[in-house]
């Protein structure tokens, strides 16, 4: 019975977590934490692995930069979502 539980609860929370992902807006999000510093650069400027790293480094110096500023870093969900977005549009 316990297994059940445990294998109900984890099916739960992956279904959760699916349909936040499905809301969240790459094209919003990008616009919203990358505009806190600069403009928003061309998407051309780099492929999808690269924008990756870009977006990697960015959140780093964003928690650096937290102490100093207030600055809104994005979780990791909405690091998947911007990533998903460029991705897109790149094709």
């Amino acid at each position: 019975m316990k297994r059940l539980q445990i294998i109900l609860l984890l099916l739960v929370s992956l279904q959760v977590s699916a349909e936040t992902q499905k809301n969240l807006d790459g094209k919003e999000l990008a616009l919203s934490y990358c505009t806190q510093c600069h403009g928003l650069p061309p998407l051309k400027k780099y492929d999808a692995a690269g924008w990756e790293l870009t977006i990697e480094r960015m959140r780093g110096i964003i928690e650096n930069m937290k102490t100093n500023k207030e600055l809104k870093s994005p979780s990791d969900a909405e690091v998947q979502a911007i990533n998903q977005f460029i991705a897109s549009k790149l094709n």
